[in-house]
């Protein structure tokens, strides 16, 4: 008896194989393995099975039923013939084996893995009773779910046009998972602008942006197929980008688990047109309030053009001031040529930026003289600019119109000459005497003033007299127009 049994102890160690390495030592010995090869998926490629196979220890025939409980990883769940909504699962296998039999199929356990349950799981345990009381070793298997997800990226949110130095826009990178399988954490998304004409402002907190300022990156988190997640990313064009269409790139980097046939596209690209807007505007200062004198005054006034934005202005733009009549810039302002007998300053533009209150404007200053011939009143002067690239709505304005009150202050004073030193012989002699009237400025001395010359009794005017004079009487009253203080001879004469 002792021989016999050493024997069947020998006989049944050499049919352990697959599931367990342990020396059997029960009436039965199962070992479990894994058929097919399966991915974690919602439908049949998540379908696969156990195959059971026992050899009989004792000698004899059986016929009896096994139950064996399964420990299962979580998303694997036999399909039929099994009970329990959680592992362990018992699942029943007949248990017909011939004295001799070894290693032969006795059942399979169908199973499904659920997109959720990829992964490697080796040395899963299970145990088996049956009904006729049988010993059956403990016994352990191999379970292993691959796993496959799509992922796929999308780029939205992206205008055709942005204004530099705007409010910007939201780049939204939606990433979807295609399945079959939950994608796992560990995959990441990324935004790649094309140059520094546009920044990220600030990125959720599961993103960050590279020192360069033009890559955000985005970590993932799991994704059941059909499951997507957002990331929105705020970008901006700066105020001082540059013109012109820039292409933003969005990718996926998938993590450990395949992408099968990646079908859908792990990138995706948008073009946004960078589009300048300056709004200019231009105003006097420094325009004296009290009353000029024609010929005698001058102020220092100072037109400035001011970038209200939002992007720079470029140096394209220029300024024109006109001067009104009577009026003359004493000196051109720094960076302008001045023409029409230097009442008209062209001025060349420089760029401003609308981002400081120190670098946002130009002034143009010089000294204006009121010339002798300045109209009297409040005489306009313009400043207007005109701008090199789009203005936008333009709400501040491209032309100023001020005016300066002036006066004329003109002296005049009257000279008598040609009176004769001698007798003269009465009812004899004639004689010419010139009226000279001076204008010792400083302002022209306007038309319409008037000289008069009046004669004592006994003397008569002739009878041709100079234009303008007329006779009342004793009186000769000449009417006078404009005399120039700085001409060479500022003076009138009627020769009366």
């Amino acid at each position: 008896m002792r021989i016999a049994c050493v024997g069947l102890l020998l006989v049944a160690a050499a049919f352990i194989t697959g599931g367990t390495s342990a020396l059997a030592t029960g009436d039965v010995t199962i070992t479990v393995n894994q058929a097919g090869s399966p991915i974690a998926s919602a439908g049949a490629q998540g379908d696969f099975s156990l195959t059971v196979k026992a050899t009989n220890n004792t000698g004899a025939p059986v016929n009896d039923t096994a139950t064996l409980s399964l420990q299962l990883p979580a998303g694997v769940a036999p399909t039929s013939g099994c009970s329990g909504s959680s592992s362990p699962f018992s699942c029943d296998v007949p248990l017909v084996l011939a004295a001799t039999d070894g290693d032969v199929m006795v059942g399979s356990i169908a199973l499904h893995a659920d997109p959720s349950s990829a992964g490697s799981f080796p040395s899963q345990a299970g145990s088996a009773s049956t009904t006729g009381g049988l010993a059956i070793d403990p016994f352990a298997y191999d379970i292993n779910v691959a796993g496959q997800a799509d992922l796929g990226v999308a780029l939205t949110g992206v205008p055709a046009s942005t204004v530099a130095g705007g409010t910007g826009f939201t780049a939204k990178a939606t990433v979807t998972n295609n399945g079959p399988s939950d994608s796992g954490s560990d995959w990441t998304a990324s935004v790649t602008l094309p140059s520094s004409d546009l920044a990220f402002g600030t990125v959720p907190g599961v993103c960050s942006v590279d020192v360069t300022g033009l890559i955000a990156t985005c970590n993932g988190s799991n994704l059941n197929p059909g499951g997507f997640a957002e990331f929105d990313l705020p970008v901006s064009a700066p105020h001082d980008a540059a013109a012109g269409d820039n292409q933003i790139n969005a990718a996926v980097q998938p993590g450990a688990v395949s992408e099968g046939a990646n079908t859908n596209s792990d990138t995706d690209q948008a073009t946004v047109h960078i589009a300048t807007q300056a709004d200019l505007g231009i105003g006097w200062s420094g325009l004296p309030t009290t009353t000029q004198v024609a010929g005698q005054d001058s102020f220092t006034p100072t037109a400035t053009v001011t970038d209200t934005g939002p992007s720079d202005s470029g140096s394209d733009w220029s300024a024109t001031l006109t001067l009104p009549t009577g009026f003359a810039f004493h000196a051109a302002p720094s960076g302008c040529t001045l023409s029409v007998a230097n009442t008209i300053a062209t001025c060349t533009g420089q760029n401003l930026d609308p981002t400081s209150s120190s670098t946002d404007h130009r002034d143009f200053s010089a000294t204006v003289d009121v010339l002798h011939n300045a109209p009297i009143g409040n005489d306009g002067m313009e400043a207007k600019v005109t701008p090199g690239i789009d203005e936008g709505t333009d709400a501040a304005s491209d032309d100023d119109v001020q005016t300066v009150p002036v006066v004329a202050l003109a002296d005049l004073g009257v000279a008598l000459t040609g009176v004769p030193g001698a007798n003269q012989v009465a009812g004899q002699d004639s004689f010419t005497a010139t009226m000279t009237v001076t204008n010792g400025g400083p302002s022209d001395s306007g038309d319409g003033w008037k000289a008069a010359l009046t004669i004592p009794s006994g003397f008569a005017f002739g009878p041709t007299q100079p234009s303008g004079c007329a006779p009342s009487g004793q009186v000769m009253t000449c009417t006078g127009s404009i005399i120039d203080p700085t001409s060479l001879n500022p003076s009138a004469q009627f020769p009366i």
